[in-house]
């Protein structure tokens, strides 16, 4: 039973030999203060640029589904304005609409008699 309890405390020795670190100091707070910033300033540094990085990138994406949905609701308006444009088109140029605005204007043209024929 000694031996096992003699064990783990040598493991914590080892462990606090390897780091330089005790748990003593990770309790009492000290761990901080012991030279850990500026052992680690580097690796601090680059998980502050890697978050910039992260909100800058969320930002510009939600940018561009912003300005995509705008662009979106853009096109439906456009094609249903060419839509309306396309059947008002179809409307005034349909035969019996021609007949009615050259009567309207006066114009002395009259339908052909005779039917189209085929030149060979």
């Amino acid at each position: 039973m000694f031996e096992k309890v003699k064990k783990s405390v040598a493991n914590v020795k080892e462990f606090s030999d390897m780091t330089g670190t005790s748990i003593h100091d990770i309790i009492a707070g000290s761990f901080f203060t012991k030279n850990f910033f500026s052992r680690q300033l580097g690796l601090i540094v680059m998980i502050v640029f890697l978050i910039f990085c992260y909100i800058g990138n969320r930002y510009s994406c939600q940018q561009k589904i912003v300005e995509i949905d705008r662009l979106q609701k853009q096109l439906i308006d456009v094609k249903l304005d060419a839509l309306t444009r396309t059947s008002e088109l179809m409307l005034i140029s349909r035969q019996s609409q021609v007949k009615s605005q050259i009567k309207s204007r006066g114009v002395t043209l009259s339908e052909s008699t005779v039917p189209p024929y085929k030149i060979d």
